[in-house]
């Protein structure tokens, strides 16, 4: 008997021109390079474009209103699947295809501007959407604290910078580092010490505006970018967000233990040319804050960067809730 030297192939037919698995996104497609690339989902339920943080396609172009335009139905027009765009009241208004709108339909194909990004609508595989959706997550965010990362928080330093450069607009950073935080690694573990990372950025986030922006740097190690701002007011806010650290509730993880973060903070200055200047002296007065005793704020002198603490002295340290004068 001769052996058997068929194969068998399993296959999946589908008609002509079917594309199953497709699903309707909006993609980014120009403008903040933060944004190019983001791909939302689009479903049956209403859905919010704009720059807040909680929006279903959360951007980061200033041009953009915090709740831009609601995307309120998806159906079929001529057999081809259309969203429902409402302009929110936004300040610099909605486009389609480049038309001025309040109200209108937006087809496959078709383009949204929105402030100063356009985002394209057209379908997609969604296994890659998942794909995407993750990649762009690696990009630009912390996976454990759902902060910005270093990747992301130089793209937006530079860029604040740049404004400030052009328009005398200021702005401060405020760094913050976990004292001995190796000590809660070894005394409770990685996982708690997870834990107490993700509570610290919950405090932190509930602190600031929504136009600042909080990324993770290193380990234990934070800094907040305070757009329009100037030392004095990013002290008070500084001082806030440290005595909330101290007095975060950690009794679960282990009773009455408590964590403290030393703070530094720098504003920008024409002494500064350039954007990283600024983090290296943000970075000098938390060090210095370390040095000078933990959980405490130092402020730094930016007209010479050079030399930001010629000492510690009582004028250029806050600790225990005092307020610092820059």
């Amino acid at each position: 008997m001769k052996p058997d030297n068929t194969q068998t192939q399993i296959i999946r037919l589908t008609p002509d021109g079917a594309q199953p698995n497709l699903n309707p996104v909006l993609e980014v497609i120009s403008g903040n390079v933060m944004d190019i690339g983001q791909i939302l989902p689009v479903g049956r339920f209403p859905q919010i474009i704009g720059r807040d943080p909680l929006a279903d396609l959360s951007l980061n172009d200033e041009r953009a209103s915090r709740r831009h335009v609601m995307i309120s139905e998806l159906k079929k027009i001529d057999g081809k699947s259309a969203i429902k765009i409402k302009d929110l009241n936004s300040t610099n208004g909605t486009t389609i295809n480049g038309k001025p709108i309040t109200e209108g339909w937006c087809q496959i194909g078709e383009t949204i501007g929105v402030g100063g990004i356009l985002v394209l609508f057209r379908l997609e595989d969604a296994a890659k959407v998942r794909n995407m959706g993750t990649h762009l997550q690696l990009i630009s965010k912390d996976s454990l604290t759902n902060t910005y990362n270093r990747r992301a928080f130089d793209h937006f330093l530079n860029q604040e910078h740049e404004k400030f450069r052009a328009s005398g607009r200021p702005y401060c950073l405020i760094m913050l580092d976990v004292d001995d935080f190796k000590k809660v690694n070894d005394t409770l573990g990685h996982p708690a010490g997870d834990e107490v990372l993700k509570r610290l950025t919950q405090t932190l986030f509930s602190g600031i505006r929504l136009t600042d922006m909080l990324a993770r740097v290193g380990g234990e190690e934070f800094v907040i970018l305070l757009t329009n701002q100037r030392s004095a007011g990013a002290t008070i806010l500084a001082e806030r967000l440290r005595t909330a650290v101290s007095t975060m509730n950690l009794d679960d993880l282990r009773p009455e233990f408590r964590i403290t973060v030393s703070v530094g903070i720098a504003e920008c200055s024409q002494a500064i040319g350039r954007a990283e200047q600024v983090y290296q002296v943000v970075d000098s007065a938390m060090l210095e804050a370390k040095r000078a005793g933990k959980n405490r704020t130092i402020v730094a002198a930016v007209e010479n960067p050079g030399t930001p603490f010629p000492d510690a002295s009582p004028a250029a340290t806050a600790a225990s809730g005092d307020i610092l004068a820059s």
